[in-house]
């Protein structure tokens, strides 16, 4: 009696769920992948610098030791709450300073190479699939 009642239970319980054999195991891959895609899109946003950053970098010794991307320096220049009440000999200086950055990067010339690249990467694309659509074409009996 005990086993018939497991078995029921076991049955009602996948039943509810809506479970048959492989579909969870899908599920759970689908979900984790879901997992990892939030995460690499989420995660670089959670990680950048903030404008506290900044300026305690700069405070620290009075130069930047880190490595700042643009949209971090410029997000530094439009903070409010660092510029009403950080030190302003500590503003003023780091102020110039990310301007000087801001203004010193260079740009990466823009030589052709990559429309180049993307236009032979069509083209081959395109033989392969002109290739593909011959071969499926061809008469098995010749």
């Amino acid at each position: 009696m005990q086993r018939m009642h497991g078995e029921a239970l076991s049955g009602t319980i996948h039943g509810r769920l809506g479970c048959t054999k492989g579909v969870g195991m899908k599920k759970t891959a689908l979900l984790m992948l879901m997992f990892v895609v939030l995460m690499l899109v989420f995660v670089p946003s959670a990680l950048a610098a903030t404008p506290q950053d900044i300026y305690d970098d700069y405070a620290d010794n009075l130069k930047l030791d880190g490595t700042y991307t643009p949209e971090e320096l410029k997000a530094y220049l439009n903070d409010p709450t660092i510029h009403q009440y950080g030190k302003p000999d500590i503003t003023k200086p780091l102020d110039d300073l990310v301007r000087q950055q801001l203004k010193d990067r260079p740009t990466f010339p823009f030589t052709g190479f990559q429309i180049l690249l993307v236009s032979a990467g069509a083209v081959a694309l395109i033989v392969v699939g002109v290739l593909l659509r011959r071969q499926s074409r061809r008469d098995p009996s010749a």
